[in-house]
């Protein structure tokens, strides 16, 4: 990580952070037994701390070097709840770690390529007819994608949002002996196949 990125990243976490402190009226929050990390959604997380009476908290955000890119210490009467926006952090794996009366807690994030994410439900094939070839979208990717088709000049010829489920192409009428097929999410590849015509 850059040193300009890791300043950014670290302006980014302070203006974000706001911490709050919550407390927990009984059993409310029994799903967390004491610390947990949510993916509320791509790039935002919400660590969740729960503890009985009054302590000092230190939060610590390590890269998968162990390296230190964040850290804090929070007094909590009950718990609080911290949100963070890793929205900018390349793709790699990293670390929560809570220290609170010599107790040590670790949750690790792993942020994905969208390609490791979502590359492995999305299948292109070819098809037994001459000129088609099918794209399938698992259910469970839960999300569209870009789909792009380039002849072999590298001229897109064809664009739209592929969803859930299947569907074939005919690109039996294309001047071209084969055509590249991109699906983007955010921008980035999650598949790129070439197809023989």
């Amino acid at each position: 990580m850059t040193m300009r990125r890791t300043i950014k990243f670290i302006a980014a976490l302070i203006i974000v952070i706001g911490s709050a402190n919550v407390a927990f009226a009984g059993d409310s929050l029994n799903y967390v037994t004491d610390f947990k990390v949510w993916n509320v959604e791509d790039g935002t997380y919400r660590l969740i701390y729960k503890n009985e009476g009054e302590r000092f908290v230190k939060i610590k955000f390590l890269d998968e070097n162990k390296q230190v890119l964040y850290t804090e210490t929070v007094k909590s009467e009950q718990g609080f709840i911290k949100p963070f926006d890793l929205s900018e952090l390349p793709f790699g794996t990293y670390s929560f770690q809570i220290e609170a009366d010599g107790e040590i807690l670790t949750e690790t994030v792993v942020i994905q390529s969208p390609e490791e994410k979502y590359g492995h439900m999305v299948h292109v094939k070819e098809s037994a007819y001459d000129g088609m070839f099918e794209i399938y979208v698992d259910e469970k990717a839960e999300t569209s994608f870009s789909l792009y088709i380039l002849n072999d000049e590298g001229d897109v010829i064809y664009e739209e949002e592929a969803t859930q489920g299947a569907k074939a192409y005919d690109l039996s009428r294309v001047a071209s002996d084969g055509v590249t097929v991109l699906l983007y999410k955010d921008q980035e590849i999650v598949k790129a196949t070439d197809v023989k015509l």
